[in-house]
């Protein structure tokens, strides 16, 4: 009986790495993870020069963001965003992650994107700004509703403006498309 290969992705960025082993995906903090715990071959991308250049002593973590391309004039495009949008044809691509970027392609030319702060950051910076509003992980919204609480204000403000900016791209540049 013919095996199917164990293929092992993995997906880098600033603050976590994802790592994707046929269908199943674990995420470490990047702070704490330790490329040598693992020994097999592994397929990367990542927007983080210095996990590039750290992974650069591990000869079983392959580099393969040369694979992915995107017609741009955009300078600092990462490799996150490019393999999002490879051989996208028209489209609104958003990632979610530290940053939350919004990508608009038509006719296979990334035309500009956008990058926002993410959850985190914006959850971050009001407790920065009004430490008294303790700000506490919400796994359930309704965002259909008014807010009562300033905690809520809060995630409803931050989902609420994305979700009309996005809609606002969707009408501006006549796209239905949204990834």
């Amino acid at each position: 009986m013919n095996q199917q290969p164990i293929i092992r992705l993995a997906d880098i960025g600033n603050t976590n790495i994802k790592i994707w082993i046929n269908g199943e995906v674990k995420i470490y903090p990047l702070y704490k993870f330790n490329p040598s715990i693992i020994q097999e071959t592994i397929y990367f991308i990542s927007s983080n020069p210095n996990m590039i250049s750290k992974l650069e002593n591990y000869p079983n973590w392959i580099n393969i963001d040369y694979l992915f391309e995107a017609e741009t004039e955009y300078k600092t495009l990462g490799i996150d965003r490019v393999v999002a949008i490879d051989n996208l044809d028209c489209g609104i691509v958003i990632d979610v992650g530290t940053a939350i970027t919004i990508d608009i392609v038509k006719e296979y030319k990334h035309l500009g994107g956008y990058i926002l702060l993410g959850k985190k950051g914006v959850f971050e910076s009001f407790q920065i700004q009004t430490p008294h509003l303790k700000i506490e992980h919400r796994t359930k919204l309704n965002i259909d509703s008014l807010p009562l609480f300033s905690e809520d204000a809060i995630y409803f403000g931050l989902f609420h403006s994305i979700a009309h900016f996005i809609i606002s791209l969707k009408s501006l540049y006549n796209i239905d498309k949204i990834i």
